[in-house]
């Protein structure tokens, strides 16, 4: 067994080149209480992001000795290091991207600096919307996501006694645009999966796409499971002698790409019985990956092709509308049918509904099969 680094140590430096051409130095630190932490700098060379993670280790102070002199930035930087351990990978790498172009950039204020107008000065930057190239940032959401990550962040400061309050935490909400669950008639979602299905059979062209994305569409029309889990679902989670798909993992998108996800957006197993329509076309489909929807390389498809391939498919009566409005659809179908626990259930929600905010756990079969057989 390989011996513990000594305390305040910086262990052996991992270097990599980043597509940006910028380099990562990565080690593990061993602090004064004997935690092992994850550890990185970056630089424009090699040398230069070695030196800085080796500058980074010397002058490291573990959170908890805390000061209202700390630059916001030096002790955003050392809650993350608590933060992400305890998160998913995505919310670590939504909350990594808030960091780097909210937070960071004003990053050299001190704590006790901080005031309510300042953090709002902070959200109403946020709420700008601003794209460059093929990237986009800013608008409600993000100011949201930045709210929620500053009243987290000095909620320590104050748990720290770096602060007398929480500044963020008497800012003004920012509120979310309220707009009526969309989803689609059974008659509609008819003709879109007609649309779709004939937009394939006639455009040859479009032959990688088709293997793949009228099933997948299917799939989601069939369950009203979430994009990722459709996009994750392996073989091996379909009981066909049973009628039934085990929900247990999704897709992430990093840096566009697809990543599979070991479990669920709640972290929770489903099963979900699957409607004879739907047992037909899983069952006649060719099983050439892991995956049941791959895409034309074997892998796992990404969202951003899917929502492209099914907007060039959807027809003009469906503009605007993307996969997740499946979802919506299945739930509106099956609480009109069978309640809203059951399609709670169906959908994997910890809530019965979503905007009642009540938790009540369950385990069990989702059995909707006598509402979207028809479909």
């Amino acid at each position: 067994m390989r011996p513990p680094l000594p305390l305040n140590t910086l262990g052996e430096i991992n270097t990599r080149k980043k597509p940006s051409g910028k380099w990562v130095a990565r080690a593990y630190y061993r602090d004064d209480n004997g935690k092992r932490r994850d550890m990185t700098a970056t630089g424009k060379t090699k040398a230069a992001a070695t030196n800085a993670l080796k500058e980074k280790a010397a002058t490291y102070r573990p959170i908890e000795q805390a000061t209202a002199d700390m630059t916001l930035a030096a002790f955003t930087e050392r809650w993350y290091e608590e933060y992400k351990s305890g998160v998913s990978e995505n919310t670590a790498r939504i909350s990594e991207n808030i960091i780097r172009n909210y937070i960071n950039p004003v990053g050299q204020i001190r704590l006790r600096e901080i005031t309510v107008s300042w953090v709002e000065k902070q959200l109403t930057n946020a709420l700008e919307i601003v794209e460059s190239g093929n990237t986009r940032r800013g608008g409600k959401s993000t100011a949201m996501r930045l709210r929620t990550m500053l009243k987290m962040i000095l909620a320590e400061a104050v748990r720290l006694d770096a602060l007398p309050t929480n500044p963020a935490e008497h800012s003004k909400p920012i509120q979310r645009e309220k707009t009526a669950p969309q989803s689609l008639t059974p008659e509609q979602l008819k003709r879109l999966r007609a649309n779709i299905h004939h937009y394939y059979e006639t455009h040859p062209a479009r032959h990688k796409a088709a293997t793949y994305v009228p099933d997948l569409i299917d799939f989601l029309a069939g369950t009203g499971c979430r994009v990722g889990e459709a996009i994750s679902l392996r073989w091996e989670d379909i009981d066909f002698q049973a009628g039934m798909v085990t929900i247990r993992s999704t897709a992430i998108t990093n840096n566009g790409a697809s990543k599979y996800q070991p479990y669920t957006k709640t972290k929770n197993n489903r099963a979900v019985m699957l409607p004879g329509w739907l047992i037909e076309i899983l069952a006649v489909r060719p099983r050439t990956s892991e995956y049941v929807f791959p895409s034309s390389t074997g892998g796992m498809v990404k969202y951003g092709n899917l929502k492209e391939n099914f907007a060039q498919a959807r027809g003009t009566e469906f503009a605007g509308c993307t996969p997740k409005i499946l979802r919506a659809t299945v739930a509106t179908l099956i609480e009109r049918e069978l309640g809203a626990e059951a399609a709670a259930l169906q959908l994997g929600h910890d809530d019965v509904q979503t905007t009642k905010h009540s938790y009540i756990e369950r385990r069990g079969v989702s059995d909707a099969r006598g509402v979207l057989g028809s479909l």
